[in-house]
């Protein structure tokens, strides 16, 4: 079974913005999965238990040291410290990079305190009892983390993650409906029902039983990863592991986007999955950004919905519930097709039929 990794990388950020991304490069390339503290902004003690989570989740954990020691936290120790202890305390296969010479570094890029750099040799030398490497430049960095990760996973094999091959399709749906009826529980109508009904599951077993998946098309401050279209966002979560719409086109004219509507309006049928529509978008980040939202929808952004499906059926009976109400204050009676009812001093007869339990005066 193919596996890929997920990888914690650690640092200070500000400070090391083209080494981070040198080495998600290097992650992609391997076809890991990075993941770090910037995602989740450490400023109180629920995002540092998030940030934990994250470190739980990973099967590896690479730490960067450059000139910065970072932020503090509540505990007098940086969050990359705090990252790093976390780490050690759980076991967590570790990977350290500092860098060869900090003296170097440009100036506000190294610690501007006395006691800013003392901390910051403190955490050198406990990075440096575990394995760790010296680098010297972005480049140097990148291809040092390749190799080092390459020999990590070689001697310390970790769970890693797997694909799960398993939307809820039409196919899917005769399987959980056969497991339904053989308990004596109704049916579901059609996969686009199951699947909001599964992830409103109060139990967990049952939600994990309908198998469910998703498409995924976000990416928050894409900016920051030098993506600048919705395209080029679909190729990053592809990259990182996500399973992105295989069906999903950059569209240039729009004649070229009526042909693709009408295609999937008449071809819908042949999709494993229900969709009543195509979502159309901006592909243009920046413009998406000009264009803004209402309070509640993006403004670059439009569901395209197909006619609804048209059947026939057969009525095979038709029935009438009668019910007597009693109100205060008034008084009714039934008399054939008729009913009287009686407020005060005034009396009043009308035909009524009944529908669903409900009264409805003609």
């Amino acid at each position: 079974m193919e596996k890929r990794y997920q990888v914690f990388v650690s640092s200070t950020y500000a400070d090391l913005q083209e080494e981070r991304q040198e080495i998600m490069q290097a992650l992609l390339e391997l076809d890991a999965i990075p993941a770090g503290m910037e995602l989740f902004p450490a400023a109180n003690e629920d995002q540092w238990s998030l940030i934990k989570k994250v470190i739980d989740d990973s099967d590896y954990y690479v730490v960067i040291v450059a000139g910065r020691y970072g932020s503090i936290g509540p505990d007098g120790i940086s969050y990359t410290e705090m990252e790093y202890r976390y780490a050690l305390e759980t076991g967590k296969p570790i990977i350290g990079f500092i860098h060869k010479s900090p003296d170097t570094l440009q100036a506000k890029r190294c610690e501007p305190t006395e006691e800013g750099k003392q901390k910051l040799q403190v955490f050198v030398e406990l990075v440096k009892s575990k394995p760790c490497q010296m680098w010297e430049s972005p480049p140097d960095l990148g291809g040092k983390v390749s190799r080092s990760l390459i020999k990590l996973i070689k001697n310390n094999p970790a769970t890693g993650w797997v694909r799960g091959d398993n939307a809820i399709s039409s196919e899917l749906l005769v399987e959980i409906n056969e497991l339904r009826k053989n308990r004596g529980e109704v049916e579901l109508a059609n996969t686009r029902n199951a699947a909001a009904g599964s992830v409103r599951q109060l139990d967990s077993k049952v939600a994990a039983e309908r198998k469910l998946d998703c498409f995924v098309y976000h990416v928050p401050n894409s900016e920051d990863y030098g993506i600048n279209s919705h395209n080029e966002t679909l190729n990053y979560l592809k990259r990182l592991g996500f399973i992105i719409n295989p069906e999903t086109k950059v569209i240039n004219s729009i004649d070229e986007l009526l042909r693709h509507l009408e295609y999937w309006y008449i071809n819908r049928d042949t999709l494993p999955y229900d969709i009543d529509g195509v979502v159309i978008k901006l592909d243009d980040i920046e413009a998406q950004k000009k264009l803004g939202f209402t309070s509640k929808y993006p403004k670059w952004a439009t569901a395209y919905k197909f006619p609804a499906v048209r059947v026939l059926t057969k009525l095979k009976d038709i029935f009438q519930l009668f019910y007597i109400f009693f109100q205060k204050s008034e008084n009714y009676c039934f008399s054939g097709k008729y009913f009287q009812y009686r407020r005060g001093n005034r009396r009043s007869i009308r035909r009524v039929f009944f529908r669903s339990g409900m009264l409805i005066a003609l």
